[in-house]
């Protein structure tokens, strides 16, 4: 029987796109990015997904 890692993901506000992606990687062993475009008032979100 083979057991395969799901894709999971994570948000959390956005503090710059290096910050995001180290802290992805480091806290979840996955890979960050922070989003491109948010609404006026929307603070940037970094979406981390990794597997789990």
């Amino acid at each position: 029987m083979t057991v395969e890692a799901k894709d999971c993901s994570i948000v959390w506000d956005c503090r710059g796109q290096k910050q995001c992606w180290n802290d992805c990687k480091n806290k979840y062993g996955g890979e960050g990015q922070c989003d491109i475009s948010t609404a006026p008032g929307v603070p940037s979100q970094c979406f981390c997904a990794y597997k789990c």
